[in-house]
């Protein structure tokens, strides 16, 4: 599928948000917003429809208790910059959608059947910000170091207990909020994100160091500890 002409940011402000897959087929060459909100969907309608609606740019969905899995379908959707997934039972994605390069904002949150994170959101180059909250995840990959120019990254209330090493690689990360998780663990090369300006977090420790040392290392960043959401499940004195 050729990309089509894709709207600037002012004129997807003022685009108008077609809220049924019905009402988006009627009006494909006006639908650069799809924002489906009430759960209505089925795996089989959106298999059907998406690959119809080649214009869409946002792609917002929430509510949807009956899909596990969304179809491969959704990579058809090749002009996509924006994906918010809201208080779904998916479980799975399809490998198919890191070919969505254009991907600039992923939302991922509520979506308590979710235990891996979604590995394909590493092949997207162009992506600014990344949430994944309030899901059963428990790791993350050493591949979210190729996201260089991704500048905020939320990822708590999961069921984190540590940051990979290669987190290092996020040279462009000005935000990063990991609060809500389980007592965490952090590597020493977080210190290299020497653009860092916000910190938000929970218990934390770093090996061989104290934290208090570990923050003089990092003058330009804002270090803010967030309890209000957390279930800390560690009581290790040696946790900030």
């Amino acid at each position: 599928m050729q990309q089509n002409t894709l709207l600037s940011e002012d004129e997807l402000a003022d685009a108008y948000a077609f809220i049924t897959l019905e009402e988006a087929l009627e009006n494909p060459g006006e639908c650069y917003i799809l924002e489906l909100l009430t759960g209505a969907e089925s795996e089989k309608s959106l298999a059907q429809a998406l690959p119809k609606l080649p214009l869409v740019q946002q792609f917002i969905f929430h509510n949807n208790t009956q899909i596990t899995a969304f179809p491969k379908e959704l990579a058809d959707l090749k002009n996509l910059q924006l994906i918010e997934i809201r208080d779904c039972s998916l479980e799975t994605f399809p490998k198919e959608l890191s070919q969505l390069t254009l991907v600039t904002d992923f939302i991922l949150t509520g979506c308590k059947y979710v235990t891996e994170f979604p590995s394909f959101v590493t092949k997207w180059p162009d992506l600014i910000y990344l949430e994944i909250t309030d899901t059963q995840i428990e790791e993350i990959p050493p591949e979210i170091g190729d996201l260089k120019k991704l500048e905020d990254l939320n990822i708590n209330q999961n069921r984190l207990h540590t940051l990979p090493s290669e987190i290092s690689g996020l040279q462009s990360l000005e935000v990063l909020r990991t609060y809500g998780n389980y007592a965490m663990t952090l590597p020493v090369s977080l210190s290299d994100l020497h653009g860092l300006k916000l910190f938000e977090h929970g218990l934390i420790r770093v090996p061989d160091t104290t934290v208090m040392e570990f923050r003089r290392e990092m003058p330009g960043t804002t270090f803010k500890q967030v309890t209000s959401y957390d279930d800390f499940k560690d009581d290790d004195e040696s946790y900030f």
